[in-house]
């Protein structure tokens, strides 16, 4: 198979949320079986400081490791007990929660977000006034990305609220007509508004709420370093040289927080995968039904990227070796996760690391796609 760069669509910053979906890299040697019996190997072929990989069945998650360590210039081991900052891939359960409140008929994705927040309606762009929450959870709303650093670096600061921040959003010029695809991480802020609103609870307070109290898993609304200083240092790399990154940079800005805020240890974060390899495959879960996991998996734009990727409510879907792959990538510069499904094999695998860009990006999609494809053949 040739070696071919697969860039995502996704990007926010460099390094931000969402960047490269990976290439096919160099270590042609790694194969599935080593990643269950020698993890450790695999996570010092491609230099990263710690590396976690969980295998999701129907009925079973299986984690191996992480090994490796805190920090790249040392601290303790890792455990089983370790967290790992999820970027974007909160944005599948933001949209995940947001279903939830859909079914008692109040809300449904043609809800235009104006009618969620009619006090806008007289100041919002007019290019905003039939958007839909379909629309945002797609990134079709024409939002602005809200990725770039300078703006980050400003919304570090915010005072207001996430409903002030919405306001703001909605009198900005849109980006792009309505319809077209433009990823951005303010469509997601919005998301968490409307939940907001809609419970009268905090983002934090919702989410556990509606998502992770009935999976039986712990969310965490900060970066691991938040939590103690056992936990994974988030590191900076580029193709196999990694530094630690700063302690101001290891933040989101709270408005932003549903788009990437979430942080989970490894077999946590499998559970969330495994409620919607569940769904897919028809069984109930937790409250939801494989009609409301079908709903969120449902294609709903193109990309504008080289491949056959669309997306749908918090995940890309793909053809990658001729098989179709439900998958999400988050970093925030710092780590990089990536959950990702293969409903024909009926399996999915998740895949954790504290490093951020290229380093991060090619050993979570080597896994992944020797994991859940056997990197057989050429994409499609």
């Amino acid at each position: 198979m040739q070696q071919k760069m697969r860039i995502s669509i996704m990007l926010v910053t460099a390094g931000l949320f969402c960047a490269a979906s990976g290439c096919a890299g160099p270590f042609r040697s790694l194969t599935p079986e080593m990643v269950r019996t020698d993890l450790e190997d695999v996570r010092a072929r491609y230099f990263v400081p710690s590396l976690g990989v969980a295998e999701v069945t129907l009925d079973e998650i299986v984690s191996f490791g992480p090994v490796g360590k805190a920090r790249i210039d040392g601290g303790l081991p890792v455990t089983a007990d370790s967290l790992y900052q999820l970027g974007s891939c909160t944005k599948a359960m933001t949209a995940t929660a947001l279903i939830k409140l859909m079914q008692d008929g109040t809300l449904s994705w043609d809800t235009r977000l104006l009618d969620v927040f009619p006090e806008y309606a007289e100041t919002a762009n007019p290019e905003y006034r039939d958007v839909t929450l379909a629309d945002i959870a797609s990134h079709q709303a024409g939002f602005p990305p809200a990725g770039d650093q300078s703006t980050w670096v400003r919304l570090r600061t915010y005072q207001g609220s996430r409903t002030q921040y919405l306001d703001e959003v909605l009198q900005q010029p849109s980006w792009i007509r309505r319809g077209r695809y433009l990823y951005s991480n303010n469509g997601y802020a919005a998301l968490g508004a409307v939940i907001e609103r809609r419970t009268g609870l905090s983002y934090a307070e919702a989410m556990n709420m509606l998502l992770f109290d009935p999976l039986g898993v712990r969310a965490y609304y900060v970066f691991p370093k938040d939590i103690g200083p056992d936990q994974p240092w988030g590191n900076t790399a580029n193709w196999g040289a990694a530094a630690p990154a700063r302690a101001v940079d290891q933040s989101i800005p709270e408005v932003l927080g549903p788009a990437g805020i979430v942080t989970m240890n490894l077999r946590d974060y499998g559970r969330f995968l495994q409620l919607h390899l569940r769904g897919l495959l028809g069984r109930d879960d937790a409250g939801y039904t494989p009609e409301m996991i079908n709903q969120l998996h449902r294609t709903r734009v193109r990309t504008r990227g080289p491949f056959e990727q669309a997306y749908a409510s918090g995940w890309m879907v793909e053809k990658v070796n001729g098989e179709t792959i439900h998958w999400h990538n988050g970093s925030a510069g710092n780590f990089m996760v990536y959950m990702a499904i293969n409903p024909g094999r009926k399996k999915g695998v998740v895949v954790v690391t504290n490093v951020g860009s290229s380093q991060g990006v090619r050993v979570c999609w080597d896994i992944i796609e020797r994991v859940l494809t056997g990197g057989r053949a050429e994409k499609e």
